[in-house]
């Protein structure tokens, strides 16, 4: 019996040697990915040419008719939503 827990115990030895190598080398896989992925990012973000200010509002016209139209559905949604407010909440049903 001593011979076969020996062999037993070197087989789960090179199984633990063999999980602890396979675990050390994808963690490197992932970290060479992750390398990868941060210099793509690097490079794409870097060639993305950023905006000199906020875009200028010089060219909108208040008699335009989408900026109408907007102005009267904001009145609209406004007297709706004040129409279906209530000065102070239902007091609770006494049971």
């Amino acid at each position: 019996m001593g011979i076969l827990s020996a062999f037993v115990g070197e087989v789960l030895a090179v199984l633990a040697y063999v999980v602890l190598f396979v675990g050390v080398y994808k963690l490197y896989e992932i970290a060479k990915v992750l390398g990868e992925i941060k210099e793509l990012l690097y490079k794409r973000t870097s060639s993305i040419p950023t905006p000199a200010g906020p875009p200028s509002m010089d060219g909108l016209r208040e008699s335009d008719d989408a900026a109408e139209y907007a102005a009267k559905l904001l009145r609209a949604v406004n007297a709706e939503s004040q129409h279906g407010v209530t000065p102070h909440p239902p007091a609770p049903e006494a049971r």
